[in-house]
């Protein structure tokens, strides 16, 4: 994987230097098609033409787009993430390159599959992506919010828990390789209609230490803001954005959302994993009072805690509270510094998966039960004949009793 340097892009007055070379021919198929002529002969015929054939916009932004394709040679189906032209010669090429380079080292399977980079028919930039079809996080959080009884069986908190571990366990894998995602939000993970899961969009990943064979880059500005800046204001709290403030400003941690650069870390990935599962668990965005309002969503990511999960209404009129244990859990990555919340993926995770096995942490009178009716049922699992004893003897000594009152009304 080749580093990010001045043989790469050449920057000059702030801006990149680098066009697309004109000797660069764009991408075209290479297999011939094949037909039988009236004798039964086979004909080959060598008819090169644009390999990716684009079908329709999947989604746009202020630099570039994600196009659905299809590619001509293997005959499926691919996304293709372009460069506006008019962004090729600005910081937006830079990114685009990291974005290339900081996703091809991501080989996972919950991670989006990069194949190949091109150039369009008239010189604009691209590469090709695996194109996983299904429904973004967002879409069925907002069915389940609805109420869609569809969507509420399909996707119990059993299944939303084991989706959120296979989110966990990519991002875990980027953090091995010292790569932090920057902009973890519901409509950047897609969930396939067989249970795949994919985090997608790692256009403004950040390198915080690098490793032999990683890819480099130029430390960014460190700036603590003291306000929101005004061009952060009038924006969409769940859009991207790559201004002063970088990443998704309703998912962000309050490091990234002071600006602060150089403190960013796992634990900053970690925060907002954790404002998604709140959300995914509970319907409920956890600062949802405020995402009107930048100023005050920003001034909450700073300073308020969440409202406690235990106590919110069902916005769906069907699923009921999630189990408490997972409450507790999510709260805890919620913490504003960053040293109080999971001290890393990989003990979160862990975390998960023993709450999972019916380890729960007493932390009320529901998790009491709860890891009460847990061990009751792991005794019951190892010991089945005890059990079944167990189990005579407490209805015999019931009807005992049961007879008993009968005789003394008698």
């Amino acid at each position: 994987m080749s580093e990010i340097s001045e043989a790469t892009v050449h920057e000059s007055a702030g801006q990149a230097l680098a066009l697309p070379p004109t000797t660069v021919r764009p991408h075209t198929t290479i297999l011939p098609r094949y037909q039988t002529d009236a004798n039964g002969d086979i004909q080959f015929l060598h008819e090169p033409q644009e390999r990716f054939a684009e079908v329709e916009v999947l989604g746009e932004g202020a630099s570039g787009m994600v196009v659905l394709a299809k590619d001509q040679d293997i005959q499926r189906s691919v996304a293709l993430k372009k460069l506006k032209h008019a962004h090729e010669a600005s910081e937006s090429l830079i990114r685009f390159i990291k974005e290339v380079q900081i996703t091809g080292t991501l080989d996972h399977p919950n991670i989006t599959a990069l194949h190949d980079v091109g150039l369009t028919a008239d010189g604009s930039y691209f590469f090709v992506m695996k194109y996983q079809s299904g429904s973004t996080l967002r879409d069925l959080i907002d069915k389940l919010v609805q109420g869609d009884r569809e969507t509420h069986e399909k996707f119990p908190f059993s299944v939303r828990i084991n989706i959120f571990l296979k989110i966990a366990q990519a991002v875990q894998f980027a953090h091995s390789k010292g790569i932090i995602h920057r902009d973890l939000k519901p409509e950047n993970i897609v969930v396939g209609d067989f249970g795949e899961v994919t985090v997608m969009d790692w256009g403004i990943a950040k390198v915080i230490r690098t490793q032999k064979g990683s890819v480099t880059e130029e430390d960014e500005p460190c700036a603590h803001l003291e306000n929101l800046p005004p061009e952060c204001q009038d924006v969409d709290a769940f859009a991207t954005q790559e201004n002063t403030l970088i990443g998704t400003l309703a998912y962000m941690a309050p490091e990234q959302a002071r600006g602060a650069i150089q403190e960013l870390s796992e634990a900053t990935d970690i925060y907002s994993l954790s404002a998604i599962l709140y959300e995914w668990l509970t319907l409920h965005h956890y600062l949802e009072r405020h995402t009107e309002n930048n100023m005050t969503l920003w001034w909450g990511i700073l300073n308020e805690k969440p409202p406690s999960p235990h106590f919110l209404s069902d916005p769906s009129g069907i699923q009921g509270n999630p189990p408490a244990e997972y409450l507790h859990f999510v709260v805890r990555g919620l913490a504003k510094k960053p040293e109080d919340r999971f001290s890393s993926l990989s003990a979160m995770i862990g975390q998960l998966q023993s709450l999972q096995e019916g380890n729960i942490p007493i932390r009320c009178p529901i998790t009491f039960s709860r890891r009460l009716g847990s061990q009751l049922q792991q005794t019951a699992n190892q010991h089945m004949i005890l059990t079944l004893v167990g189990l005579a003897l407490l209805a015999a000594f019931s009807m005992i009793g049961f007879l008993q009152v009968i005789v003394w009304l008698l």
